[in-house]
């Protein structure tokens, strides 16, 4: 068996983002665009729902799952699907660089519940058909936004191992050393 890529990983996860954006329209923010009008919660389950929200959600979740393995690389297959498992084994200094550039860094409990209401996204938002109506629930900004943050961070995280610290924002840097 070959020895799985990070920077392969990365660039898989990138397309599964490009993919989510193009099955909704343009993320700005906490909010998502169809041309010009940012459509609110309501307006995103009316408008899109089911068919976009359901394949955005999917590409996203799988994105963040691929980001969260690139940074788990060792060179072999790691096994899966939830987020939060995934989240829990990654070295603190990552995890907390994550939570603060989410924007949690005082409420680590309130980003540990967002993180496990999207945790199972892949696989429950697969089969959404299966889940009741009630249950057709998703933290979309969070999902989002954890999504674009994690590309960051991935990146941050393989130049860093690479030494190659020229490619890394330095307030990043300042606080991964």
């Amino acid at each position: 068996m070959s020895m799985i890529d990070t920077k392969d990983i990365i660039v898989q996860a990138e397309k599964f983002y490009e993919t989510a954006k193009d099955c909704i329209g343009i993320e700005y923010n906490n909010g998502w665009y169809v041309g010009d009008k940012e459509l609110s919660t309501e307006e995103l389950k009316k408008y899109l729902f089911p068919k976009n929200v359901v394949t955005a959600t999917v590409n996203l979740a799988f994105c963040c799952e691929l980001l969260l393995k690139s940074m788990l690389n060792k060179g072999t297959k790691i096994e899966g699907h939830k987020l939060r498992p995934l989240f829990n084994k990654l070295d603190e200094k990552w995890k907390q660089l994550i939570i603060l550039k989410m924007g949690y860094e005082n409420s680590n409990q309130i980003f540990y519940h967002l993180l496990d209401e999207i945790s199972n996204s892949f696989e429950k938002w697969r089969y959404i058909y299966e889940c009741k109506l009630e249950d057709r629930k998703i933290q979309f900004s969070f999902l989002n936004n954890f999504s674009i943050i994690l590309m960051c961070v991935a990146h941050a995280k393989y130049f860093y191992e690479k030494k190659e610290f020229d490619k890394i924002d330095s307030k990043d840097l300042e606080l991964i050393n």
